[in-house]
């Protein structure tokens, strides 16, 4: 019960950000990611579309898209799964999925496939992390199945201090970040 009242707690504090909070935050977040090494290394980048108070990504997008990077957004296929789509333009992002923006998919589109693979970087969302690299999704263990299939991405994490909490109780099915990164440090998980 204790997860899904820091859940709660969490999401509700985020949603209580006024925007311009939202967005110094996540400027600091994303001056420490593009910094890393395992985003300069990189060729292509797993992205999320913000939604209700998240860690913006905006400025991610265009910082990956001028360094010739691939970009690819999730779209939820079922209640089950979901699938990375590469977009190249916002426009290509529609509201659609509980209200998230998600990629347009047409006869064109492409996934995230074992090409894109070489040195990609996953940027996941969540609601509650801990220092130990644990992470708390909406429940719905869209993430959780998606990653545990691809150990191999790196997977990195974009919270507010607040959201980094103790105590968290993980299942095996949860899947753990590499990093995550708030507006004053940068948390990694020590290497299994």
């Amino acid at each position: 019960m204790i997860n899904d009242e820091l859940r709660k707690y969490c999401i509700l504090k985020r949603k209580g950000l006024v925007f311009e909070e939202t967005e110094k935050e996540s400027r600091k977040i994303y001056e420490r990611l593009i910094k890393t090494d395992e985003f300069t290394d990189a060729d292509s980048v797993l992205l999320y579309s913000a939604a209700n108070g998240e860690v913006l990504t905006g400025e991610i997008f265009e910082a990956a898209g001028r360094l010739g990077k691939a970009v690819f957004f999730p779209r939820v296929l079922d209640r089950e799964n979901m699938e990375f789509y590469r977009i190249t333009s916002s426009d290509q992002l529609k509201s659609c999925h509980m209200g998230i923006s998600e990629p347009e998919i047409s006869e064109d589109s492409f996934t995230a496939g074992a090409g894109e693979f070489k040195k990609c970087i996953c940027i996941c969302p969540g609601t509650v992390f801990d220092e130990n690299g644990n992470r708390l999704g909406y429940g719905r263990g869209y993430y959780d199945r998606y990653l545990a299939e691809r150990s191999f991405l790196t997977k990195i994490a974009l919270a507010y201090e607040f959201q980094i909490k103790s105590g968290l109780n993980v299942n095996e099915h949860d899947v753990s970040m590499d990093m995550i990164i708030t507006p004053g440090r940068i948390i990694r998980r020590a290497k299994q």
